[in-house]
């Protein structure tokens, strides 16, 4: 006799089932009680509470399963041993290489070779098994079959057998196929002849499950089974259309064998103590209901995000609990999306203080031990090691590598480009300051090089013994052991045990290995793919640290155990219920085929509609006192979201409002704990409100979280970043402050950006590349050796182009090999852009040819340095406080020109970037560097003492553009290359100073030109040239006054403790752009920032002509 039990979510149908337990436990039957394995624990508790304990130990609690081994160990099954899934893992990779390698695949062969095609092929295998199809009989169907689907089942089928095959040959069994075997035990033995069976919480079954009931169908009393569904009659697309099939497919069996059946409706609601969450049982994903006045136990919530779903969920968790006294152990958190999930709960349920337990299993592929070994795995196979990947080796701290050494060898690498065939020779450049790296490379290479070399052409057994070997070598299970330690030190007793534990799965997957396939001769590479898909299944999941926690759930597998609050997260459109897509190696037009001939692969697109369904009507139907659900705006990555249908259904089943907006709720319910008051407090919520200052208040009062408070106060109340204890500068920059002409250009631009890179070392890596800076320094080099290589200016003139080139060749390959590491970590786009900028010189060599063959100043110094030692004083200066400033750099070159006995000096600076002089700029202190270097050598005690400052210019030194045509006349370029190398900057504005730099004064060399109605004698009148100022010699004193006093006051802030986060934003440039401390200042966007005005170029012509001096005397 069959008896169905049926009715909707909470209506009594276990209580029911329970009750017939007891009844035909009082009368002496023989019981067995079935649910599906997750819920095995669950149903012994019900039933043990529900009978007692000695009824509950009369019956068989069992799933299918645990049912077939019973019966196994009573009647004897089939010999061997189980496989486990790393063996099956191991065979099936093996069943498919083989195959793949002798092409036996007609549609699969190139999916073969992937690695998610191992995966797919498992699940298919999987649902044969559970379908209780055969690999003869699935070959037998696919004769019928055709076109590509019939080559997808023969591929399937071949595969299966060589699969099923191996398991055969080597001995062992899969537990798939138990409940199959089973049921053909039973057949002819009548165990269960006269048993009465009670099967719960099943929502539909699988193909060996009803071949196993067809047996129980013959040989029981009596059948009782529970079924969620309210109308199994109901048209198709219904909420219940899994459980209607289920039904269906029942009521066959039982007509099959002639049993009678009945059906047993269950309608009252047992589980909801309130109307409106029945209501919303009995609706939900109708196409018809009715609306109730009030929905005062459903909470509809709207937030931001992600985020603030968790928080707000977090704190009406809290609420429940202080206000309501509910045990946490009656909370549910269930999402559809636990991945995306997981992470935001884990820290709101942290920071709210609240137990929880997530119910999932975590991969251990990010873990530090799984990490060295798919690093090892990966160096053995490959013939050049991949930087990366040795990084990542070397970074697990298993290896007993100092985090420090570790980060040096990684900016190494950055700054020389180290990857490939570079770790197998000797590191050779950039070693001054790194000597120890070159032996951490042998460290880290040798080990993996001679464990290379031993796995080479060796079988499975001999490469898992030398794996191990390797890691005991390296010491990884001591480090383990101290890692562990360390953990239980700090209390992380979890995180201590999975640690070990992981050890332990390793060694597994090695025995595993060498027990399936240990005298298999494997190529390392695919040695690797195997260990790497074997790691991949290792997971591990945290048990629950609390008897009283809330459990946070998939809302797929969430297995929960009469909850009375439950909080659904991310009910969002497309996520719940979940879009699904037609996954596996056959579409749905194939498995509607397949159905056909009754091969059931997995479950079509429409019963996966139908599954999801099902899951939000239980998900919604779980809570009996509360019911809260929410959906974002936007997810954790900041793309937009919707509402679910279900929310704008379920708002409809009641005649009252029932959205709230979180960010809008009662501020000090989101104040639950200290922790979660501080965040809320420095995040800015509820600034200006009673309520944040009455959080702020209570705040100040905790130990833990008032002086956080206060120093964030202080920073708040600040309006710049300062150094309140000065002396802490005087340790950093000593009583002597030493500046380039870089530093104080980054000082000017951004104070804090100088304080961070100069004062703290905070500095990105530079690589060794032909980047804006080596372009200059490789160009500053050649023209230094080529000038300082003729004794004269005549001699330069007097080189030829050949000879031009052939000299920068050689000064490039010197500065290449001096200051670049030669052709150490050196690539193809390094040497084509070296090839690139080494050809831009010599053009500008002949320009400079021309330029100096009618200019009246002579090079008199190359590269000249600003120090002591090189006999050339530095721009030195003593603050009023008594700071000594130093500025020392290196001039490019210093040219001379001498006239009845007054020397002129003016510097030049060659410029491979775009630069173009603007007075402007020196009102903030930027663009000063070459101003001063030249005023330094020009003061008495200077090398060129008691010369008069000609000028600075900036010749562009970057190479030609592609702008003219080689078809042109000779005179047009000329002129274009000319304009092209058109030098600008400052210059002293005296007619034989000028005529000195160039003869005619045609704007051909210098940014000077005549105007027409220049008089011809005394002060030229010049036409007005972009990127150029003519300066006499009282505006060029007052301007070096003000360099002066810019220098002083830089310093005089500086130890001061200002170091504001202020940066000069100029036109549409700004230091911020490409700032590496824009994280850390706090000032992105520019929220302060100093702007250059449009009329400082006036301003400063006024400041250094001595008209504001009058203004304020006259004043």
């Amino acid at each position: 006799m069959l008896h169905l039990i049926i009715g909707g979510a909470g209506c009594g149908k276990s209580t029911r089932l329970i009750g017939q337990i007891r009844k035909a436990y009082e009368q002496g039957e023989q019981i067995y009680a079935l649910v599906p394995e997750q819920y095995s624990f669950t149903n012994d508790l019900k039933l043990y509470e529900a009978l007692g304990p000695t009824a509950f130990n009369a019956i068989q609690s069992l799933s299918f399963t645990s049912l077939a081994r019973a019966l196994f160990q009573q009647y004897g099954g089939r010999s061997g041993e189980y496989a486990d899934d790393l063996t099956k893992t191991i065979l099936l990779y093996q069943s498919i290489r083989a195959l793949s390698d002798s092409s036996a695949f007609s549609h699969f062969d190139r999916q073969a070779k992937k690695p998610a095609f191992q995966d797919a092929a498992a699940k298919a295998i999987t649902e044969l098994r559970r379908g209780s199809i055969s690999p003869e009989a699935l070959l037998e169907q696919t004769a019928r079959l055709e076109g590509r689907l019939r080559d997808k089942a023969a591929d399937l089928a071949v595969l299966y057998g060589d699969y099923d095959r191996q398991l055969r040959e080597k001995g062992y069994k899969d537990s798939l196929t138990d409940i199959t075997e089973a049921a053909a035990l039973c057949a002819g033995n009548e165990h269960f002849k006269g048993a009465l069976l009670f099967l719960d919480e099943f929502e539909s079954f699988t193909g060996d499950q009803m071949e196993f009931l067809d047996v129980l169908f013959a040989q029981a009393k009596e059948l009782w089974i529970t079924l969620r569904t309210e109308d199994p009659e109901a048209p198709a697309y219904s909420v219940f259309d899994a459980t209607n099939a289920t039904y269906r497919r029942l009521l066959a069996l039982a007509q099959k064998h002639g049993t009678g059946h009945e059906v047993l409706l269950c309608k009252e609601p047992f589980r909801f103590r309130y109307p409106d969450l029945a209501h919303i049982s009995r609706s939900i994903l109708r196409p018809v209901h009715t609306q109730l006045p009030t929905a005062e136990h459903i909470h509809v919530f709207e937030a931001k995000n992600c985020y603030t779903e968790a928080d707000c969920a977090c704190a009406h968790i809290r609420k429940l609990v202080r206000e309501q006294g509910v045990r946490y152990a009656d909370i549910a958190i269930v999402t559809h999306q636990l991945e995306e999930y997981a992470g935001i709960l884990e820290s709101a349920c942290i920071r709210y203080s609240i137990p929880f337990h997530l119910d999932r299993k975590i991969s251990c592929m990010h873990t530090a031990l799984l990490q060295l070994m798919s690093g090892v795995l990966e160096l053995i196979s490959e013939k050049r090691p991949r930087t990366e990947t040795l990084l990542r080796y070397a970074k697990t701290r298993l290896l007993g590598i100092s985090c420090e050494r570790t980060a040096r060898l990684e900016s190494y690498c950055y700054t020389w480009n180290v990857d490939g065939m570079m770790w197998l020779e000797p590191f050779t450049a950039g070693l001054e300051e790194n000597s120890d790296l070159e032996a951490l490379r042998l460290e880290l290479v040798e080990p993996i090089m001679q464990l290379r070399e031993a796995c080479r052409g060796q079988n499975v057994r001999t490469l898992c013994k030398n794996l191990y070997q390797f890691l005991c070598r390296m010491n990884v299970p001591k480090n383990i052991s101290g890692i562990a330690q360390d953990y239980q030190e700090a209390g992380c007793t979890a995180e201590a045990s999975a640690l070990k534990a992981l050890w332990g799965s390793l060694a597994d997957v090695l025995d595993a290995l060498c027990n399936v396939l240990g005298d298999a001769v494997l190529p390392t590479s695919r040695f690797r793919d195997l260990m790497q898909a074997l790691l991949s299944r290792i997971s591990y999941s945290t048990p629950p640290q609390s008897l009283d926690a809330v459990l946070v759930a998939s809302a797929e597998t969430a297995r929960l155990n009469a909850p009375k609050y439950v909080f659904v997260l991310g009910v969002s459109e497309g996520f719940f219920p979940s879009q699904v897509h037609s996954t596996g190696l056959f579409t749905d037009a194939d498995k509607q085929q397949l159905e056909a001939r009754e091969l059931f692969l997995s479950r079509s697109t429409e019963q996966l509609i139908g599954d999801e369904r099902l899951i939000a009507y239980k998900t919604l139907s779980s809570a009996s006192d509360g019911l809260y659900l929410f959906y974002p705006l936007s997810d954790a990555a900041g793309s937009s979201r919707s509402p679910s249908a279900l929310i704008q259904q379920i708002r409809d089943m009641f005649d009252a409002p029932m959205l709230r907006i979180a960010e809008q709720e009662d501020p000090c319910m989101y104040a639950a704990t200290p922790r979660a008051a501080y965040d809320l407090t420095v995040q800015g919520f509820y600034r200006h409100t009673t309520e944040g200052a009455s959080i702020r208040e209570a705040l100040k009062s905790d130990p833990v979280y008032g002086p956080r408070l206060a120093s964030l106060d202080t920073l708040a109340l600040t309006p710049e970043h300062r150094i309140a204890h000065t002396e802490r500068i005087r340790e950093l920059f000593g009583d002597r402050l030493y500046l380039s002409a870089t530093r104080l250009e980054t000082y000017n631009l951004c104070p804090f950006q100088y304080y961070m890179n100069y004062g703290l070392g905070i500095r990105a890596d530079q690589k060794k590349e032909i980047n804006p800076l080596e372009t200059g320094n490789l160009v500053h080099y050649c023209l230094e050796q080529l000038l300082t290589g003729c004794p004269d200016k005549e001699s330069f003139d007097a080189l030829t182009e050949a000879e031009v080139t052939a000299r920068v060749e050689q000064y490039a390959a010197q500065y290449l090999e001096q200051a670049m590491g030669g052709s150490f970590g050196k690539d193809a786009r390094f040497a084509s852009n070296y090839r690139r900028i080494t050809g831009s010189i010599p053009p500008l060599i002949r320009h400079l040819q021309q330029e100096l063959s009618q200019s009246a100043f002579r090079p008199v110094s190359m590269e000249l340095k600003l120090s002591r030692q090189d006999g050339s004083i530095p721009v030195t200066l003593t603050t009023p406080s008594g700071i000594q400033l130093i500025l020392g750099g290196k001039i490019d070159r210093v040219d001379l020109y001498e006239e009845n006995g007054t020397r002129y000096i003016r510097v030049i600076d060659y410029k491979t970037g775009k630069k173009e002089f603007d007075l402007g700029k020196l009102l903030y202190g930027v663009d000063m560097q070459m101003l001063l270097y030249l005023f330094s050598i020009t003061e008495p005690e200077g090398k060129y003492g008691g010369a008069v400052p000609a000028g600075v210019l900036y010749v562009p030194a970057g190479g030609l553009p592609c702008g003219r045509s080689r078809s042109q006349e000779d005179a047009q370029l000329e002129e274009y290359i000319n304009q092209q190398y058109l030098m600008n900057g400052v210059m002293l504005k005296e007619r034989s100073v000028l005529t000195a730099m160039e003869e005619h004064l045609a704007g051909i060399y210098i940014p000077a030109t005549l105007a027409k109605d220049d008089p011809g004698e005394g002060e030229p009148k010049l036409k007005s040239v972009s990127g150029s100022a003519y300066l006499t010699r009282e505006q060029f004193a007052n301007l070096r006054t003000h360099a002066r006093q810019v220098l002083t006051d830089m310093a005089e802030q500086l130890y001061g403790g200002r170091i504001p986060a202020d940066p000069l934003v100029i036109g549409q440039k700004t230091p911020c752009a490409y700032c590496d401390c824009k994280e850390i200042c706090g000032n992105v966007p520019n929220v302060t920032c100093r702007t250059y005005e449009k009329t400082a170029k006036e301003q400063m012509l006024e400041r250094i002509s001595g008209e504001e001096k009058e203004e304020s005397e006259h004043a």
